[in-house]
């Protein structure tokens, strides 16, 4: 085999790159064209079939948009453009769909289907097309100079042509629903069908010498491992049960003795997989009709096995029918499984029986890959699909789209099942990392909305210390409790109880108080009216503003009291504006409370003088007292409780409107509890008396720890007790 490293054999460089442009040019032109013709007849299919005037309006507004066809031609050629550019420059040509699983952005609902639909069709053809793509990259490596092309720098690559096809239509102003269908229409006329112009590259290059023996080589497991949380569905002591349980069924079936005859002439396993294709094929156009979570579970899933009774009697292998059959009963009524994923795996009844009938490794091996592949499909289900589809993600999504490729696809060939198994655990570590980011940072929030709560209840029993016994004026209370609260908070949190500026924030509150409590220096109104008429039109002080002293001053003696009042009322109001500014209070608000203060000083000074109260020393660091509360057994539980236990919300309502979350963290301190949903994010923070009440009146349940055994190892086990009854009696 060639190296990606030897020069050319023949051939000029620069002119294999521009007739390599030429060829993707041509093909997409051709291809997009044609792609928008079946998107033209599809709309108008829909639109004639629409069962509203709405929506009929609403699809055929869509269609009007896409007839601008040289225009959106001309748009996804200049994205082609650039990707053949950044190709020349060694760039990445596309985004990293894992690395965009990992992000976590928080995006409304129409731009994740988008991000759905783009994931998916690109995971698709990089899976289905691989072998053609590791030959181009090889290829294109030699043409590149020596540079190592891999698929986030090819030109070609599946993510530019999904990309290609969101930047073009990312101008209009089409529905969501509509886009949906441009999606899937382009992902059936022009994904399904790049490895034809990779094919056309790969034959270009081969014919003019570029690595002409290249041989197609990947070192991979035969199935990727599953992320840790599902680490235990592959455990040895899973597998060698499964093994034991397997045994037993069959030892069973054997001692209850062969299945009820049938009339008829008993068939084969091959005439009875060739009768069940048609019912698979039509569960297929089923299951791509129901474009919702909820068309799946409103779909007419439940009649497949009726219907797969009717097409299997007489067969020859009636106990693997039968213990299929129990298979997928068993999952109907399992209660870890959301109901809609249990609609969307009951439509691999059909597939499953055939392999078993074709393959007898299938029960005798437990890491048989189709079995593996619905051990995760089923794990993936119940951790990570909400059970009334509350929070949209995309794991649902990627389990419809393996059933339905199975649907489409399966007919004979097992090692469907091997790359499906592959490539769905590759995912579901990838999604396991999101949801691990996600649930760290709303830990991460939940600590510090907690610091900032524990530090308001500090700041507030510092004030409250400071004004007992007080009678304290609206205005100056609101002053304190409110933006000056805010300032004391800001300064503690950032800076801590020993800094200067709590200090001089605690400060405030002193001078407040002793603003507004203490009197003026004495000095008599008895001497130079005029020096206190000035006072009194300067400040905005009356004539009751100043004490009434019966001890007589020089008039000296009256202008420094004055100024020190004065100067306690500016150095007052200077402190107070810059703290507000701190903590953006409302620049009018605080001028206004600013006149308040002073009014609360001036209504002070005119009662009847009595003793000046003294200020009380307060320390921000005192532990805050809780009230003394009898002994709550339900709180010391939650005390307890691990992080990871589940929780059932709306308990005592119907299950549609119940809810379940994940205790991802608390304080027990001050006894606040934060849970998260199955993407990691945080839906509800609770305190404990809160969570405790309801808990005591039934609107809230503690879940039992569940326990992740393998779908296949519960099945087998309730399969095993069914035939110990002897149903067949």
């Amino acid at each position: 085999m060639a190296t990606t490293d030897q020069p050319l054999p023949g051939g000029d460089r620069q002119r294999l790159l521009l007739s390599c442009k030429a060829l993707i040019f041509k093909w997409t032109s051709v291809h997009f064209k044609g792609y928008l013709e079946k998107l033209d007849q599809q709309l108008l299919r829909m639109a004639e079939k629409a069962g509203s005037n709405q929506d009929q309006n609403r699809l055929l507004q869509s269609r009007s948009e896409l007839q601008q066809r040289r225009t959106l031609e001309k748009q996804l050629l200049g994205h082609m453009r650039d990707a053949f550019d950044a190709f020349l420059n060694r760039e990445d040509t596309a985004s990293d769909v894992a690395q965009a699983d990992i992000e976590l952005k928080l995006v409304d609902n129409d731009e994740l289907e988008q991000s759905i639909a783009i994931a998916n069709m690109t995971r698709r053809a990089n899976a289905d097309f691989s072998e053609a793509l590791y030959a181009l990259n090889q290829r294109l490596s030699v043409l590149g100079g020596g540079y190592k092309v891999n698929d986030l720098g090819n030109p070609v690559t599946p993510a530019v042509f999904a990309e290609g096809l969101q930047n073009t239509i990312a101008p209009l102003t089409m529905d969501m629903q509509s886009k949906l269908v441009v999606y899937k229409v382009y992902d059936g006329a022009v994904m399904a069908r790049l490895d034809k112009l990779y094919h056309l590259l790969n034959h270009h290059l081969k014919t003019q010498g570029v690595l002409p023996h290249l041989r197609y080589q990947v070192r991979k497991d035969e199935i990727a491992p599953l992320p840790k949380e599902l680490a235990t569905q592959n455990s040895t002591e899973s597998i060698a049960k499964q093994t034991d349980l397997m045994k037993l069924v069959q030892q069973l079936q054997n001692s209850l003795g062969p299945m009820p005859p049938a009339t008829g002439i008993a068939r084969p396993a091959q005439s009875i997989v060739s009768q069940l294709q048609p019912l698979q094929q039509r569960s297929g156009q089923m299951l791509a009709a129901a474009l919702s979570q909820a068309a799946v579970l409103e779909s007419d899933y439940t009649t497949l096995p009726q219907q797969i009774h009717g097409e299997t009697r007489n067969a020859v292998n009636a106990d693997v029918i039968e213990i299929v059959g129990l298979l997928f009963e068993y999952m109907l009524n399992d209660e870890q499984l959301p109901d809609s994923v249990k609609a969307l795996l009951s439509y691999l009844h059909t597939p499953f029986l055939k392999v078993a009938l074709l393959d007898q490794q299938f029960f005798n091996h437990p890491q048989h890959p189709s079995r593996q592949l619905l051990n995760s499909l089923v794990a993936a289900g119940e951790r990570w699909v909400e059970p009334e589809g509350k929070y949209k993600n995309d794991v649902y999504q990627q389990i419809k789209a393996i059933v339905q490729r199975i649907l489409d696809e399966f007919e004979s060939d097992l090692r469907l099942f091997s790359q499906l198994a592959f490539d769905f655990n590759h995912y579901l570590r990838q999604h396991s990392r999101r949801v691990q980011l996600a649930e760290q940072r709303a830990q991460q929030a939940a600590r510090g909305e907690d610091k900032l709560k524990e530090i308001r209840q500090r700041v507030e029993h510092y004030l409250q210390q400071k004004l007992q016994n007080l009678v304290v004026p609206d205005a100056v209370h609101t002053l304190l409790f409110e933006p000056w609260a805010n300032v004391l908070a800001f300064n503690l949190l950032r800076f801590g109880s020993t800094s200067p500026q709590w200090r001089a924030a605690a400060q405030v509150v002193d001078d407040v108080l002793s603003y507004v409590y203490s009197a003026p220096r004495n000095y008599s109104v008895q001497h130079n009216c005029s020096v206190q008429h000035n006072y009194s039109a300067q400040g905005n002080i009356s004539q009751d503003d100043i004490s009434q002293d019966k001890v007589s001053q020089e008039p000296s003696q009256i202008q420094d009291a004055q100024q020190h009042d004065w100067q306690l009322r500016d150095d007052l109001a200077e402190k107070l504006s810059a703290g507000f500014q701190t903590v953006g209070y409302d620049i009018e608000n605080g001028n206004r409370l600013l006149t308040a203060l002073h009014n609360a000083r001036r209504e002070q000074l005119t009662q009847a003088p009595s003793a000046i109260p003294a200020i009380k020393a307060a320390d921000i660091d005192t532990p805050v007292g809780a009230a003394a509360q009898p002994r709550d057994s339900i709180i010391e539980q939650l005390s307890k409780l691990e992080f990871g236990t589940w929780f059932l919300f709306l308990a005592n309502r119907p299950r549609k409107e119940q809810w379940e979350a994940k205790l991802a963290w608390s304080n027990s301190r001050t006894q606040h509890y934060m849970f998260v949903n199955r993407l990691g994010q945080q839906v509800a923070v609770k305190s404990g008396p809160e969570l405790a009440a309801d808990i005591r009146a039934g609107n809230t349940r503690i879940l039992q720890a569940r326990i992740h055994v393998p779908f296949f190892e519960r099945a087998l086990e309730r399969i095993a007790e069914q035939l110990r009854r002897n149903p067949r009696s």
